[in-house]
């Protein structure tokens, strides 16, 4: 087994998506959200994905640099479109969006669709929290 410490993996990690096409702000997101997952004990979320990522880069599956949109609005139900977007990008967007839409009016329903893989879905609940919001996920 080899051993490689976080920070150190965290650079490798940012520095293969900014190879692979991702703008350094997106691809940090991504490695962040990977290393978090293995320093949780997610290993199945972790870095361990990269190869599949890769894969679904290079099959069209996934396209960089994309955030997703907006495409519904109702109220307080949002659809957000994830466009094909690297799933951490997405999802965080949607939370994000969510987020201020429920300071807005006091709640909020988002549906996601369309993004890539999200990962570890308990980080879009810890974004919730960290804003002072209780949030589900399905």
């Amino acid at each position: 087994m080899m051993l490689i410490d976080h920070a150190e993996l965290h650079g490798i990690t940012s520095r293969v998506f900014e190879a692979a096409g991702s703008d350094h702000d997106e691809a940090r997101i991504i490695a962040d959200h990977l290393i978090e997952a293995n320093l949780r004990g997610h290993d199945s979320h972790g870095v361990g994905l990269i190869p599949n990522y890769l894969q679904h880069l290079a099959n069209g599956t996934v396209v960089p640099n994309r955030k997703g949109r907006v495409v519904t609005e109702d109220g307080s139900l949002i659809v957000y479109d994830g466009e094909r977007a690297w799933g951490q990008i997405a999802a965080r967007e949607a939370t994000l969006t969510g987020i201020a839409k429920a300071r807005e009016t006091g709640v909020a329903v988002v549906a996601l669709r369309n993004p890539h893989h999200i990962g570890r879905v308990g980080t879009y609940g810890e974004l919730c929290a960290q804003a002072g919001m209780v949030s589900f996920h399905s």
